[in-house]
């Protein structure tokens, strides 16, 4: 891990097993702590118990894809940093991603700097969110 990040816990969701794998184990390669849901449904059973940092996930699973997560974590005012990845970018809107509340997007495959940034990014994000929302209060 490079010590000039955080180490953050992220909850990793992808329904393809091969894929929650690799991007775990990328993920604890960069000094972060991991959760693993292979479902959008799985994912929201494990925030009732797990408060990781960040949450990221594949866009595109059935049942329950991303976006449907990510409106049901907001419906859940679970204030979670959260990126999306897929490996079909040309499918969807990514103003339909941020709409939902997305606050980053990563098109698999993806470099480990990338990942890093995006982590990093979204996280930091949501912490100044946070912070102004605490001086209007």
């Amino acid at each position: 891990m490079c010590p000039q990040f955080l180490s953050l816990h992220v909850m990793v969701v992808d329904d393809e097993p091969i894929v929650l794998k690799a991007v775990s184990e990328l993920v604890e390669f960069l000094g972060h702590t991991v959760t693993k849901a292979q479902s959008g449904e799985e994912a929201l059973d494990l925030l009732s118990e797990k408060r990781p940092d960040i949450l990221l996930s594949d866009i595109r699973m059935p049942h329950m894809d991303g976006i449907r997560l990510i409106q049901e974590i907001r419906e859940r005012d679970i204030h979670l940093p959260i990126v999306l990845m897929t490996g079909y970018a040309e499918t969807y809107n990514l103003e339909d991603t941020f709409m939902a509340g997305a606050d980053e997007y990563l098109t698999k495959p993806f470099k480990k700097e990338e990942l890093q940034l995006m982590l990093q990014r979204a996280f930091w994000r949501r912490q100044a969110t946070k912070r102004q929302m605490r001086s209007h209060d």
